[in-house]
């Protein structure tokens, strides 16, 4: 801010531009700026000791720079202030449907979490929505709701991608009932950043997700290894071992020779964790078979 107002004033008044910081010094500009954002009256500056008479042409000429930079003070607050109510307003999108429900639609998937929340109080919402990172199957879904009595708060997206319920999977958003009137925290699912890891999962192969329609559920552990190793993809190996009427889990460093993948779970983007076995995947419904639907 002190450079800022340092420029405005040097083109303002360039030949008075060394007595700025003489009756116009640092800590008077946030003193400035302060007041004026709390639209309250600015108060006066001390006045300076010196000795002998000031002469009144000096005083004249440095009034006009003094009063400038009070002025864009003033016009610096009003614009962060505008600045946050705008972000506010466009960081969600609302329209009334036919039936007189309110669809929220999240523009950025991103946007800092005091938007979100702004953007539903102005609109008279006691709402809290929380954007939690996860796989592409779970974009735009519930990770977890929290709601009072007074209506109702439900996803934009109803069923669920991840078991192949197509639509559109990635719109981020939330229907709130006519009758709504309470307060509640909804949870959705919004894209991962690189390096972040997923607040929820679902398959691996599930519809929308990485290793959907690759092939490798089912198939042989080493074969899954060399081909997401040269994919780029991380694994991590669980293995569930039956022996009469118990079962046990253990976490090999590298794929199990003679297990075959029976499921996977992306926990962030390029990290897989596969779940193996020592006998061949069934291959029915019970055990994801409907994952590989459309895929051949």
């Amino acid at each position: 801010m002190t450079d800022d107002l340092d420029r405005l004033l040097l083109a303002l008044r360039p030949r008075q531009a060394e007595l700025v910081a003489e009756v116009f010094p640092p800590a008077r500009r946030r003193e400035i700026l302060a007041g004026a954002m709390r639209e309250q009256p600015i108060p006066a500056a001390p006045a300076p000791t010196r000795r002998g008479p000031r002469p009144r042409r000096r005083i004249a000429l440095l009034l006009a720079p003094v009063l400038a930079a009070a002025l864009a003070a003033v016009v610096l607050a009003g614009a962060l202030t505008g600045s946050g109510a705008q972000q506010a307003a466009g960081a969600v999108v609302f329209h009334r449907t036919a039936s007189g429900e309110v669809v929220a639609i999240v523009r950025d998937p991103f946007v800092a979490q005091r938007q979100l929340d702004l953007a539903f109080a102005d609109r008279g919402y006691r709402i809290h929505v929380e954007l939690m990172p996860v796989p592409p199957g779970l974009v735009g879904r519930v990770i977890y709701a929290d709601q009072q009595s007074g209506g109702r708060i439900e996803p934009l997206l109803r069923g669920l991608c991840a078991s192949g319920g197509g639509g559109d999977c990635r719109t981020v958003g939330v229907v709130i009932s006519r009758s709504y009137k309470g307060a509640g925290t909804i949870a959705l699912g919004r894209p991962a950043r690189a390096g972040e890891s997923y607040a929820s999962a679902a398959s691996a192969f599930a519809t929308g997700e990485r290793l959907h329609c690759s092939g490798l559920l089912g198939a042989p552990a080493g074969q899954a290894q060399a081909r997401l190793r040269a994919q780029g993809i991380a694994v991590e190996w669980r293995e569930d071992v039956q022996a009469g009427t118990s079962s046990s889990s253990t976490s090999p460093r590298s794929a199990p020779s003679g297990s075959y993948v029976w499921e996977g779970v992306m926990t962030a983007p390029g990290r897989v964790v596969l779940f193996v076995q020592p006998r061949p995947w069934p291959g029915d419904p019970a055990h994801g078979s409907l994952n590989d639907r459309g895929c051949r």
